[in-house]
């Protein structure tokens, strides 16, 4: 199980965790919540870029 959390992103007030077998679906849960939660974080930034940041924390 991979897991990666909003803390992990830079977020440390939000205790949100993505849990799953693969990089790929915890980059698509995190990714959901913070197009949800947090879309100023994507302000500045592509959501290609967010997905590489992912990656190398995951690593």
């Amino acid at each position: 199980m991979m897991k990666l959390s909003c803390a992990d992103m830079g977020k440390p007030e939000c205790h949100f965790v993505a849990e799953g077998e693969t990089a790929e679906d915890v980059k698509m849960k995190l990714m959901d919540h913070v197009r949800e939660m947090h879309p100023d974080a994507l302000e500045g930034t592509s959501e290609d870029e967010m997905m590489k940041m992912m990656d190398e924390k995951m690593m």
